[in-house]
């Protein structure tokens, strides 16, 4: 890895979506319909006893998509806040105006992350990719990240989740969809 500042915001967030999609894909999602008559968010089910995308923790309570939205934090990165919108995940994080687009795929969630100033892999962007748990009512994440699309990706970036609040300005950037980058 190139010799940078720690991504603790970044890490943060792609826990986030990683333990999304992780646990979406493991226990599988449905999508019942509102009370409008519109899709709600998947529900995630979780029944793997060891994270496949980490090798850590795995949830052995259901978490629904929406227990993911708002504000989370990491001991090591900082705070990160989320958006769902069907299988769809956002993250936006302090460090260099980090964004996150993240879908779920094969038991993972599985993202993008672009950082400022170039937003370019292998310096400012790569993969992320998390498990998510809910253990005696605590909703985690556990993943990690990489620069670009090759090597190891980190192992210990992971994020609890604080409450469903989102701190405006990065509520503008949520709501945003030119604000993130979709996997190259």
């Amino acid at each position: 890895m190139p010799s940078r500042p720690p991504h603790r915001p970044l890490r943060s967030a792609a826990v986030a979506v990683a333990v999304v999609a992780a646990a979406l894909a493991a226990g599988g999602c449905t999508r019942p319909a509102t009370s409008a008559g519109g899709p709600a968010a998947p529900a995630v089910t979780a029944t793997t006893a060891v994270s496949p995308a980490t090798g850590g923790p795995a949830p052995d309570e259901a978490v629904a998509a929406a227990d993911l939205a708002g504000h989370w934090t990491s001991d090591a990165y900082g705070d990160a806040y989320v958006s769902v919108q069907g299988a769809t995940v956002r993250l936006v994080y302090e460090h260099d105006e980090g964004r996150m687009l993240a879908t779920v795929r094969d038991g993972m969630l599985v993202g993008w992350w672009t950082e400022a100033p170039t937003r370019t892999p292998d310096t400012d962007a790569g993969d992320a990719r998390f498990t998510i748990t809910r253990t005696a009512g605590r909703v985690e994440l556990h993943g990690g990240w990489r620069f670009g699309t090759t090597g190891d990706y980190t192992d210990n970036w992971n994020l609890v989740r604080v409450d469903g609040t989102v701190q405006p300005a990065a509520a503008t950037v949520l709501a945003d969809p030119a604000a993130f980058t979709a996997h190259p």
